[in-house]
This record gives C-alpha cells, sequence and structure tokens, in this order.
C-alpha cells in the first residue's frame, strides 16, 4: 500500500513545473524497479528539458522494459547528441531487441564520432548479424583514419558478432597501418591494439601472439601478416577465411584472398577459384586463371575454357596458358 502511494506520488511529480523535481521523482522512480512507472516515463522522454529526458531513460534503462523499444528507437534522433542519444544507445544494447539493428546501422554514418562509436558499441551487444556489413563498410568510411575511437569501437564490435569474415579485411587494416607507423599516435595504437585483439578472439589466442611476434620485427605487409595468421591456423581453416574474403566488396582484399588461395597448393582452393574467374575485377580474374593452372586440377578446364571469351586479353592468356599446363597434366601417363 505505502509503495503503490509512492508511485503515484512520484508520477503525479512528472508533471512538475521545475525540472529539478521531475528529474529527482525520474529517479526515484528508477531505483523503485516497479514496471507500472514504464509508461510515466515513456511520456518524459519527450520533456523540453535534456536532463530530464536522460533521466528518464537511464531509469527505463534500470527497468529493462521492452515496451520503451519504440521510444527509445525515437531519442536516437534527440536534438542532443552528446548525452541522451548515447544514452538511448546503450538502453536499446541492454534491451536486445532487434528493431534497433537498423536505426543504429545509420548512425555508424553520423558525422559525429561520439555517436558512432556508440552505435557501433551497441551493435556489437546486440549480437545480430545484420550489423556485420555495415560495420565493415565502416572501417573503409572516408574518414576512418580521422577517427581511430569509431574503427576500434566498430573491430570489437565484429569481434563481439563473431564474424570470421571479417579476418582478411582485418589484416588488411592492419597491413595499412604496418605503412604508416612512423606517424602514429596514442589512436592509432589502440586500434592496431584493438584489431589484434580481435583477431585473436575470432582465431584464437596463438594467432594475435604471432601477429605481436610479427610486428615486433619490424614494418610487416598485408601479405606478411596474412603468412602470420594463416601459418597459424592451418589450411582447412585459410581456405574457408579466403573464400569468405572473395565475397567483400573491397577488390584489394579479394586480390590478396585468390593470391593467398594460389599459393596454398591445396585443390581445396579449386572452387573458390573457380569462383573468382567471374569476379568483376580483372586483376582478380587473372590471378585465379593462374592459379588454377599451379594446382593442376582438371576440374579447372571448363572454366577455364569459357574463360577464354574473357573482355581482357590478359585474362584470356592466362586462361590459354593455365589450360596448356592442366591438358599436358591430362595426357601425361
Amino acid at each position: 500500500m505505502i509503495h503503490s502511494f509512492r508511485l503515484k506520488r512520484l508520477i503525479k511529480k512528472l508533471g512538475h513545473s521545475d525540472w529539478v523535481k521531475r528529474k529527482r521523482a525520474i529517479v526515484k522512480l528508477g531505483a523503485l524497479g516497479d514496471t507500472r512507472a514504464v509508461e510515466p516515463l515513456i511520456g518524459s522522454m519527450s520533456d523540453k528539458d535534456f536532463w530530464v529526458r536522460l533521466a528518464a531513460i537511464e531509469a527505463l534503462d534500470k527497468l529493462g522494459d521492452k515496451r520503451a523499444v519504440d521510444s527509445l528507437i525515437v531519442a536516437l534522433r534527440d536534438p542532443d547528441q552528446h548525452l541522451v542519444r548515447p544514452a538511448a544507445m546503450k538502453a536499446l544494447a541492454k534491451l536486445g531487441d532487434t528493431r534497433a539493428v537498423e536505426p543504429l546501422t545509420q548512425l555508424l554514418n553520423d558525422g559525429d564520432s561520439a555517436i558512432e562509436m556508440a552505435a557501433a558499441e551497441a551493435l556489437g551487444e546486440l549480437g545480430d548479424i545484420r550489423a556485420i556489413a555495415p560495420l565493415r563498410r565502416r572501417l573503409h568510411h572516408p574518414s576512418t583514419f580521422r577517427f581511430y575511437s569509431v574503427c576500434t569501437a566498430a573491430v570489437t564490435a565484429l569481434a563481439k558478432l563473431g564474424d570470421i569474415g571479417a579476418v582478411v579485411p582485418l589484416i588488411f587494416e592492419l597491413g595499412h597501418m604496418a605503412r604508416i607507423r612512423h606517424h602514429w599516435g596514442d589512436p592509432e595504437r589502440y586500434f592496431c591494439r584493438a584489431v589484434i585483439e580481435a583477431l585473436g578472439q575470432l582465431c584464437g589466442l596463438n594467432v594475435a601472439t604471432r601477429l605481436k611476434m610479427t610486428f615486433a620485427t619490424g614494418n610487416p605487409s598485408s601479405r606478411d601478416l596474412a603468412a602470420a595468421v594463416f601459418d597459424t591456423l592451418g589450411d582447412s581453416r585459410t581456405i574457408e577465411l579466403m573464400e569468405k574474403a572473395l565475397m567483400i566488396e573491397d577488390t584489394d582484399l579479394r586480390l590478396l584472398a585468390v593470391r593467398g588461395l594460389g599459393e596454398l597448393g591445396d585443390v581445396r582452393a579449386v572452387e573458390p577459384l573457380i569462383a573468382a574467374l567471374t569476379d568483376p575485377d580483372k586483376g582478380v580474374r587473372y590471378l585465379a586463371a593462374k592459379s588454377l593452372g599451379t594446382l593442376g586440377d582438371g576440374r579447372a578446364i571448363e572454366p577455364l575454357k569459357r574463360a577464354l571469351e574473357d573482355e581482357k586479353e590478359e585474362v584470356r592468356k592466362a586462361a590459354r596458358e593455365a589450360l596448356s599446363v592442366l591438358e599436358k597434366g591430362c595426357l601425361s601417363p
């Protein structure tokens, strides 16, 4: 009875003319832990004072009731971007409702690094795989290297989501960082540390240890770093990762993947390399044709014959040379 009376009294104070008293009532409602306060607190999220709106979000965060999700999504566009919007993201991540995924991914390109970082962190906590592609794209955003805090959050989120397809892109980012190592400051160091930790989380602690050792020797290239990862993982896992990398939009990453598949010398790489013969980039198609000739597997003959019709002469030439090698091998006793 006393509890209900106190609840009603606090809810009534939400309409007080003094914002300080409204805020105090909200804080007490959050501490009370009664879900009957959810709807009144949702109403306070449209208060004219941002301190009151912030307190309402924090109280709803404590109550953990999914009735607040729609209003919290609206709060992602609150005029106050420094306190209210990040608090709404944190509350949505804690609630774990996947309705928040799309609006949060839109905030990855908000233009404000604090908002973008908070959005990446929230997406990592939500654990929905729909966030993977937007988070990967954020690594290659034009402003990426101006806002390492955002990229660090994106990398950490990808690791939390278990995105094994991010391994090759992360190696590539690490290789880029090695090339500009003489310009590093604290943000760059934190970013590289996050990438190595993410690769360790995705591939195993042995990989993280090997990468740290490789970095300690100087300024490794992307290929050096890839070798450090894939040598530790073994061929089967490497082929799986390279195959995923062939589906990534970034041409440099696909080139790295197709080259790596050819260098493995493993016939399990044949199917991914055959698929790469139709890649939009001529360099990827060229390397795929050459690699198929090196592997010497008859399954590549028909796809290579089709590659003889490629629009680029260098690809057609690589296909002819590969076919010559393969056909000789088939005729050999």
